[in-house]
């Protein structure tokens, strides 16, 4: 297939540059072809994105499973039934004024919690209403390496022997390739989080299996941001961060960045397999947009066939990227608001085995105060730059 969009591409170079125009009948047949085969290319992208999906929705399983088991443990310690209240309710529904003593009557208020109101309680879910928190989903798209050693050293072929042509009998030039070493250390990601023994034993949730879950949310969060953005002290080298990635001015107007979308597609070496990185606010204002030719750079997924793309690639949100317009919809001088490169190859992840959980009962026990303490590691970076072009609104 790469053979075959390599001679079709040439071809299409050919005829373009021999003055052929773009409506022509030529070009259009040629340039159907290479859309045929890039909507080929597009249907491992989107099976990735099935298989993810699914995994999702079995770690919400998961957690509902778990929420349910910590409820179910809560009530075998404590049977509401056999309290004295309600018994009292019980026989007063059953026998009415006769089946209940005058001692049991003071047990019939809803006022006072001791006499009968917690049998009047509140209706409460059983789930935590929590707000949805963005994480970029680098991971899913980089190379993730584990390492239960304080670092992992990556070998690098810094310099390509040189070949040279030589006649018969001639001696031939000596030459070698050159070699360094890129050496990655995981950076530690914390949490202390102190509460109240009342409130780890009496509320109606497992708060220490809340607790684990908010960090575990909250340390995707961090971490992701880091792959995206982070300046390498203490935490992760974003690819943004990278100033040995390749940086393509677009010109600030919309016909600017509809070309510069396209153009910047020839920019990676063959072999690659890059996407889009972007924003939600920036795809919106992305899907306006149209090539030179009037044709819509963003092409959504029809009837379940391909999987959306930009100019015939697939994007992936993350929306910790810069925004490349403002709320009014002005490009915005100066941003950096899409990465185009290939992931697996370019950008990779390095983590620490396990998280630490540290449960301290005692530093804060005159105050009836536990607190669980959170260690995670990780670092990413770039290890291969040529695989990115960042696009910069001039």
């Amino acid at each position: 297939m790469d053979e075959e969009l390599k001679a079709l591409l040439a071809e299409l170079r050919t005829k373009t540059e021999s003055g052929l125009k773009a409506d022509s009948v030529e070009i259009k047949t040629i340039t159907d072809q290479i859309e045929k085969i890039e909507e080929k290319g597009q249907a491992s992208f989107l099976s990735l994105q099935a298989i993810e999906a699914k995994n999702q929705a079995l770690t919400e399983s998961l957690a509902n499973l778990e929420d349910l088991f910590a409820r179910k443990s809560n009530e075998m310690h404590s049977d509401p039934r056999q309290a004295p209240e309600f018994k009292a309710m019980q026989n007063y529904l059953q026998k009415g004024d006769a089946g209940i003593n005058a001692e049991e009557v003071k047990t019939l208020r809803v006022d006072t919690a001791s006499e009968g109101g917690v049998l009047i309680g509140e209706d409460m879910e059983t789930t935590i209403i929590k707000n949805v928190t963005e994480i970029n989903p680098v991971r899913q798209i980089s190379r993730v390496r584990t390492t239960s050693s304080a670092s992992v050293k990556f070998p690098v072929r810094t310099g390509l022997l040189s070949a040279t042509w030589e006649g018969e009998l001639e001696e031939g030039e000596e030459s070698n390739s050159t070699y360094g070493m890129l050496t990655v250390t995981p950076k530690r990601l914390t949490a202390i989080v102190p509460i109240s023994r009342e409130f780890l034993q009496d509320s109606a949730f497992n708060m220490e299996a809340e607790i684990f879950s908010d960090y575990q949310e909250s340390r995707a969060l961090k971490e992701s941001r880091g792959y995206v953005s982070g300046t390498g002290v203490k935490q992760p080298t974003g690819f943004m961060s990278d100033s040995k990635v390749d940086v393509r001015d677009v010109p600030a107007t919309e016909v600017g960045v509809a070309d510069s979308l396209l153009s910047v597609t020839g920019d990676l070496k063959s072999g690659y397999n890059p996407v889009y990185a972007l924003n939600r606010r920036t795809l919106a204002f992305i899907r306006t947009l149209k090539d030179s030719q009037g044709r819509y750079q963003y092409a959504p997924a029809l009837n379940g066939g391909v999987s959306p793309t930009i100019a015939g690639y697939p994007y992936v949100i993350m929306n910790d990227m810069p925004d490349m317009v403002t709320p009014a919809g002005t490009l915005i001088s100066g941003a950096e608001p899409i990465m185009f490169g290939d992931f697996r190859q370019g950008y990779t992840i390095v983590d620490k085995t396990g998280v630490e959980v540290i449960r301290d009962e005692y530093t804060r026990k005159k105050d009836n105060v536990i607190e669980f303490a959170f260690h995670s590691r990780t670092d990413g970076l770039v290890t291969k730059a040529e695989c990115f072009t960042k696009l910069k609104i001039s």
